[in-house]
């Protein structure tokens, strides 16, 4: 049966708006008040009320007064007075429709529903004693009344010109303070230059200051102490380590698919570097925002433009999905909804099985956004075909350095086959060799069926139909062009020795039942016998029964046509190399003396200087966005979300609600060239418009909310009806529109939240500001936070001095208990081994696998990965302390951590605990302290005889388990 809160939506939220109300007068008589009272009043009462007129009120409707009843909900009147037997509410009762079943715990006994008609048909009445006792009305839960115009909502009107109070030094302070001081509050005073030291390190890098950057900074009184700290901590590059953290939330970011196998996301990981760099580079945000989008369709793509496009690929990918068109609008209803949050913060996949409930956002709005996506390539195809860079100069030169290093081996290859093929054919002329499963020539049996037009993107899936391919192309190959091809064989039983022998000048991917399992590029002329049985994902591949073999060619400069057969067995070469090795072992020297060299070396015809070399594509492998050409395929309004059940046809548009007079909606945009439709790019370029009300508003929100603990919007992904209104309207339009001015540069909007006196207030609480704001809304204390997962493991890190500076790359793979590998969908694949030493970097560069985890991130509510988390969690639970005391983790770093101390102030007892509590919490401790931490070392040491090395170990483990180390202020 369907959950109450899931019924409540489908149901009361399908039926049209509210009717009138019924205007029927109440029933008098005290016979109808007693049916109620003995009769309807109990099922009510056990069924209905707990969510129609208790503490909840589920859909706007109540059934605890008859004139609520009568009012309705979302849906309308629940009472039909002309036809009593049809009302509403008899219907969910009596689960007349699939969609419309109350109570969701199951439908009542129809004696039941016999009395509650009996009761409508009566006209409803109600009890008065009953229905006034102590009871809410319907007036307090009746939804609130939409505006005039849903357009006037505050987050879709422009931005206004806000004047700037003259009256403080940073104008933050001046629309801060004036909120207090008109509730009667004041701000706190300012913090500890320790406390703004350390909140500063933490805000920007993500990482603690050292006990001598502490204090130099405590030291240093002139005047611009505090901006040239922040101005020296905006110009490291941790700081982009620490920020790209923040947006990864935002885009769900993992570096693996999901779902059963959770496969790796080939090369994802650049695009975490490109943002660590870009917000290093203080890239303007317009850029920024346009790149991801749009990277792929600028005039002149970068190598770090087509790199930004990987936001797109972000998304969990089902390689299995029972329903292939589904899948593929899955994807991009992913990719809508992370741009509209992410970007305008929109909820606009509410929109996608029906009009928005509370935004005027329709479906019709919803289809034309993905339009703007509907001509990228699907992800399936791309993801094994990664998009190669090589910028125009490089790539002439790195092509022609392949080309003769192949030649090269294939001069001596071909040489030295021709007399071994010649030796195999005089000697062993009827030695079974290999069977031929695809002939290399058409017309024969399992012969191959071809065609130059492209068939779409699942052609080489086994259930492709290819039957009405041409077995030659219609029209003559060009040189550059592709060639797909396709052919069935099948098996009996797996062999163990497979192959593939090809003739052909031009790039290569070959793919079995799917999987893709060889991928040459310019792969030289001359015939060439590959052993596949090296390469796993074949061998795996393969099935007993038909067997489908898929290939695209892209023709080289000649246009000459492939020759390729795939066959079991060995090859001729292998052959010979089996007799050479046997009975014939005494040709063998001969041939050695003929050739100069090792005959048998050349049965290894795949080996793996001339397959780095064909394998390797020219330039670097990105995981990119690319475009199926200037003009994408027609998209329709799914009716309910059903690809299936397509609608009136959209063209790419922007959101009415947005667009507006001065902002064109291109009923079809212009193509940019040959190889993409543009129209991502007029979607990133009309979002970065200044009159557009939501971009600037939506990021310095998210910048308010990462250096203050929550947004001037707590919703910092929905502007819309559904979230919350902003506790400062008028500093949330000063920020936006000082963005732009500032060239949309982060950096400056750090400079200018951080100098503020509001961002320097200390955190202690105040009494008479507790009682009146309890929430801190109108912000006059700092807020107090706890390190994110990232910056704890990072800070043990670098504390224990184990923390290595190593920036970009491939992620790395910490070591991971036994038991918790065995929690992967495919248990010991997917986490090579690494030690902890290789490991040490900064969390950042941790592998993100989205069905398994690093224990101390995840316990320490690390970000989801299946949708936008635009607000972590913040836990207080046992696995916390459990994880931080007793993991293998902690017990090796608290093992280095007391190794540095001793390496840094000697044997010292007491010189080891100041130094350890200077490190771990970036002041001068208390002689109570120094003393309780020897106290307990000594305990260690004399009552638990422990050996000196490890009682400090212990006191260290101690000292990282602080809640002062935990937590910020």
């Amino acid at each position: 049966m369907k959950p109450l809160t899931l019924l409540i939506s489908a149901t009361l939220a399908s039926v049209s708006c509210a009717s009138a109300a019924p205007s029927s007068a109440q029933p008098t008589s005290p016979e109808a008040w007693d049916f109620f009272r003995n009769e309807v009043h109990p099922i009510l009462k056990a069924h209905c009320v707990k969510c129609h007129g208790g503490e909840k009120v589920k859909g706007g409707l109540i059934l605890t007064s008859r004139k609520a009843l009568l009012k309705g909900g979302e849906t309308g009147a629940s009472l039909d007075p002309e036809t009593p037997a049809k009302s509403l509410l008899l219907d969910m009762m009596s689960y007349r429709d699939s969609d419309h079943e109350m109570p969701p715990a199951g439908k009542r006994p129809e004696a039941e529903l016999k009395i509650l008609e009996k009761w409508l048909a009566m006209g409803a009445p109600y009890d008065p004693a009953l229905e006034t006792a102590g009871i809410q009305t319907a007036e307090a839960h009746a939804p609130a009344a939409p505006t005039e115009n849903p357009a006037n909502w505050w987050a879709y009107r422009p931005v206004p010109q806000v004047q700037e109070p003259g009256w403080a030094r940073n104008p933050v302070d001046a629309f801060l303070f004036k909120g207090l001081a008109d509730s009667g509050l004041r701000p706190n005073p300012p913090a500890s230059r320790e406390h703004l030291v350390r909140r500063a390190y933490y805000d920007l890098l993500g990482l603690p200051p050292s006990p001598e950057e502490v204090k130099s900074f405590v030291a240093d009184r002139a005047p611009d102490a505090w901006p040239r700290l922040i101005d020296s901590l905006l110009a490291r590059p941790q700081y982009g380590e620490k920020w790209a953290r923040h947006w990864m939330d935002l885009v769900r970011y993992a570096e693996s698919e999901g779902f059963e196998r959770d496969s790796e996301k080939p090369q994802i990981w650049r695009y975490r570097d490109y943002l660590i760099d870009a917000f290093n580079q203080d890239l303007p945000y317009n850029q920024f925002l346009t790149e991801q989008l749009a990277g792929d369709e600028l005039p002149q793509p970068t190598r770090e433009s087509l790199t930004a496009t990987g936001f797109l690929r972000l998304m969990q990918f089902d390689d299995e999905p029972a329903d292939r068109l589904l899948a593929k609008y899955d994807l991009l209803a992913d990719n809508v909804l992370v741009t509209a949050e992410t970007f305008l913060g929109m909820s606009l996949g509410c929109a996608r099985c029906h009009d928005h409930k509370k935004d005027p956002i329709s479906q019709r709005d919803y289809y034309s956004f993905m339009a703007f996506f509907h001509g990228m390539r699907e992800y399936g195809a791309t993801r094994t075909q990664p998009l190669m860079w090589a910028s125009e100069d490089e790539r002439p030169k790195l092509a022609k350095e392949r080309r003769q290093k192949l030649e090269a081996l294939d001069r001596d290859h071909q040489s030295r086959a021709q007399i071994l093929l010649d030796w195999h054919a005089r000697n062993a002329p009827n030695e079974p060799a290999s069977q031929i499963l695809v002939q290399p020539a058409p017309g024969a049996e399992n012969a191959w069926r071809h065609t130059a037009t492209d068939p779409g993107s699942h052609w080489r899936a086994e259930n492709f139909n290819a039957e009405q391919w041409s077995i030659t192309p219609e029209t003559p190959a060009k040189a550059g062009s592709s060639l797909w091809m396709r052919a069935r064989f099948g098996l009996a039983q797996v062999p163990e020795k497979f192959g593939m022998q090809i003739e052909y000048a031009g790039q290569t991917e070959v793919f079995l039942n799917g999987t893709l399992v060889f991928q040459g590029q310019d792969l030289p002329h001359g015939t060439r016998f590959l052993d596949l049985s090296r390469f796993k994902n074949l061998k795996s591949s393969l099935h007993t029964g038909a067997n489908v073999l898929a290939i695209r060619v892209t023709l080289a400069e000649d246009g000459r046509l492939p020759r390729i057969a795939f066959y079991q067995g060995r090859s001729p070469l292998h052959v010979a190399e089996r007799l050479l090795r046997g009975p014939k072992a005494g040709d063998l020297a001969a041939l050695n003396k003929k050739l100069g060299g090792d005959v048998l070396a050349l049965a290894n015809s795949d080996s793996a200087a001339w397959l780095e070399l064909v394998e390797k594509p020219l330039g670097i492998p990105l995981s990119a966005v690319s475009e199926t050409g200037p003009a994408p395929a027609p998209l329709a309004v799914h009716r309910r979300g059903s690809p299936h059940n397509p609608g009136d046809p959209v063209t790419a548009a922007f959101p009415a609600v947005l667009s507006g007079a001065s902002a064109p909606v291109p009923a079809e945009v212009v193509p940019i060239g040959k190889n993409s439709s543009g129209r991502r790019l007029a979607l990133a370029q009309w979002m970065v418009r200044p009159e557009n009300p939501l971009v600037s508003r939506v990021l310095v929100n998210r910048l308010w909310q990462h250096h203050f603990g929550r947004g001037l919007v707590p919703s910092s992904n929905e502007f819309g009806r559904l979230g919350d209104t902003p506790s400062h309207p008028e500093l949330l339009d000063y920020l936006a529109r000082a963005f732009v001015e500032k060239g949309w540069s982060i950096k400056a909007m750090h400079r200018l939240l951080m100098n503020s006196e509001a961002y320097q207030m200390s955190s202690l609480s105040n009494p008479a500001a507790l009682a009146k704001d309890p929430e801190n809304r109108l912000l006059w204390r700092f807020p107090m936070r706890r390190l994110t997962a990232e910056e704890l493991r990072d800070s043990i890190l670098s504390v224990s001095g184990t923390l290595k500076p190593d920036r970009f790359g491939p992620p790395v793979h910490p070591p991971l208990p036994a038991a918790v590998l065995e929690t992967q969908s495919v248990p010991g694949r997917g986490w090579p081994k690494q030690t902890s030493e290789e490991t040490a970097r900064r969390s950042v560069y941790v592998h993100v696998k989205r069905s398994l985890s690093v224990p101390l991130l995840s316990n320490h509510d690390q970000a989801a990965t299946d949708s936008p988390c635009a607000v972590r969690f913040t836990s207080t639970v046992p696995t916390q302390a459990l994880g931080m005391l007793n993991s293998e983790f902690l017990e090796e770093q608290a093992g280095h951590f007391a190794s540095r101390l001793r390496r840094e102030v000697g044997d010292e007892p007491a010189a080891q605990i100041r130094r350890g509590l200077r490190l771990a919490l970036q002041r001068e401790p208390s002689k109570e302290e120094v003393a309780l931490c020897l106290n307990t070392l000594s305990k260690f040491q004399n009552e638990l005889q422990l050996p000196k090395e490890s009682a400090l170990q212990r006191v260290a483990l101690m000292i990282l388990n602080l809640n002062e180390f935990l937590y910020l202020d």
